[in-house]
């Protein structure tokens, strides 16, 4: 396959040594050289459609066959590049290959290998499935991108081999097994994401000569072990993520060390408790998250400029002079509405500081946390979502909106009369998506505590509902004693969080409805929701 200027792509260079064959006819098909035929294998077993092999994939004056996208939107780049400077510009080599949000929904083809001077495969969220071919480790690669799909087991050691790697991106995927020591190899790695897998085992301690690191995320694994202290060995590090992790504490000393650090991110640690880490000197410091870890002792005064630090819940109580009621009606997130003769009360608040106290209906809501790296809104503090897709279930109105929050939410009912409750959380996803696309891959996880104890361990909507759009409600009987009801939703680092869009995680609540038991008596809580 000749370029303009009549080079060919990926012929043989004499005498570098790459890839013996290269350029030799297939099948005795003249111009027809193995590196075509690997894309033409890559691209079947991707299931890479818009792959025109009529015309030349390094034609730079070409912007027809599908090789490449000159006006992509962000984040769904889609490119073949060639480097065609070898020879004096008479022959072209394939050097990255860019097919980002292509919904994609092959498998990982191991003919990567054919385009022995390949150095970046970014395939972030697509709909691929299948493991990492171990004969990659043989790729020159500088930069390997697979977040974002349905990849699973192991990470191959020969991925240990690329020498030249400098970021290893694996996050949101069903990868398991052990992380292989033979990573630690990987002297210029600078990124390694591993999140929201189910990776186990320690952490090896050949991760310790990862020097040149700056930006590591282990979060939502299976993890066991401590927080190794040799992390102190990362002196280049500016971001570490670890919501999660399955690591225990303590957080190690050796972290006042990281004088880069900018963002640091520690929460839900298993294991002893600890004091808070010394990180004074941390003069870069802008996000810091150290959340339900534990953590004993005074916060230092430097902290205080800090955004994120130590969210916890702010309580304040109501007016006390309230009406007794019976029950409790919300629609999280949206307006007032009637549900079979039924009030439910707004709740479309959404303005820092994020508490609400509702003085008629004798309820106040704390919502605590922002939703970092967030993509749907500036700044990231949108707490409501509206839906913008067919609703089909009953009482749609009750699921046209929802309440969200990066860490914890929480409802406070007050002056309720007595007796035994059932509370009824109603829940409907309308941030995911369907289908066979990276958009349904997203896994929203959070825990739901009423009167402080915990009720529900890693609530997954999708998965209890049956999928998205539909609507799951989970009563839970509560005995009230002292006219107060609390129900909490807590993020416990669980979940993807940046699927379908960056800032996609944590609790999301559709409505509550708090009725009476056995004993009370309905027609009193029937009248008080129609006059109130």
């Amino acid at each position: 396959m000749s370029v303009a200027g009549g080079g060919s792509v990926d012929a043989p260079v004499a005498g570098d040594g790459r890839a013996p064959g290269v350029g030799v006819p297939v099948g005795g098909v003249p111009g027809v050289d193995l590196a075509v035929e690997a894309l033409r294998i890559i691209g079947n077993t991707l299931k890479k459609k818009t792959w025109t092999f009529s015309v030349n994939p390094c034609d730079v004056a070409s912007n027809v066959g599908g090789w490449i996208n000159p006006n992509p939107v962000e984040g769904s780049e889609d490119a073949v590049t060639c480097d065609c400077s070898f020879l004096n510009g008479t022959v072209c080599h394939v050097t990255s290959i860019l097919l980002k949000t292509q919904d994609l929904q092959g498998s990982l083809p191991k003919e990567f290998v054919g385009l022995p001077y390949l150095q970046e495969i970014n395939l972030a969220r697509n709909y691929l499935n299948g493991s990492i071919p171990p004969e990659w480790g043989v790729l020159p690669l500088v930069n390997l991108t697979l977040l974002g799909n349905r990849l699973s087991g192991p990470i191959p050691k020969e991925i240990g081999n690329i020498s030249t790697l400098r970021s290893l991106a694996l996050e949101y995927n069903q990868l398991s097994g052990i992380l292989p020591q033979e990573l630690g190899n990987l002297s210029n790695l600078q990124r390694l994401f591993l999140s929201s897998n189910n990776f186990s085992g320690d952490i090896p301690t050949t991760f310790g000569k990862l020097t040149n690191l700056t930006d590591f995320r282990i979060s939502d694994n299976s993890l066991t072990g401590t927080i190794p202290d040799f992390i102190g060995n990362w002196t280049e590090l500016e971001s570490l993520v670890s919501h999660a992790s399955g690591l225990a504490g303590p957080i190690p000393v050796s972290i006042a060390g990281l004088t880069n650090l900018e963002k640091l991110r520690i929460s839900d640690l298993p294991g002893p408790g600890s004091p808070i880490a010394p990180l004074q000197n941390i003069s870069k410091m802008k996000t810091l998250d150290l959340t339900f870890n534990q953590l004993s002792g005074p916060i230092p005064s430097t902290y205080t400029e800090l955004r994120d630090i130590f969210d916890g819940e702010y309580v304040k109580w109501a007016n006390p002079k309230l009406d007794d009621f019976y029950g409790l009606h919300i629609n999280c997130g949206g307006d007032e509405v009637i549900i079979n003769g039924t009030k439910y009360n707004a709740d479309t608040y959404d303005r820092a500081p994020h508490f609400f106290e509702s003085t008629i209906n004798g309820w106040v809501s704390s919502n605590t946390g922002n939703f970092i790296d967030d993509h749907r809104v500036p700044g990231g503090s949108g707490n409501i979502w509206n839906n913008t897709s067919e609703l089909k279930m009953i009482d749609p109105q009750l699921y046209a909106q929802a309440r969200l929050s990066a860490v914890s939410l929480t409802y406070y009912a007050m002056c309720i009369v007595n007796g035994d409750y059932n509370v009824n959380l109603h829940f409907a996803e309308i941030m995911l998506k369907d289908g066979q696309t990276c958009k349904s891959l997203g896994r929203r996880i959070f825990d739901i505590y009423i009167q402080g104890k915990l009720m529900v361990k890693d609530f997954n909507i999708v998965e209890e509902a049956g999928g998205v759009g539909k609507v799951v409600i989970k009563t839970i009987p509560v005995t009230i004693t002292d006219g107060k009801l609390e129900i909490r939703l807590s993020w416990a680092g669980k979940g993807t969080i940046a699927i379908p869009d960056k800032g996609v995680y944590g609790p999301l609540i559709s409505a509550i409805s708090v009725d009476p038991g056995s004993g009370l008596d309905f027609g009193v809580l029937f009248k008080r929701n129609i006059d109130t």
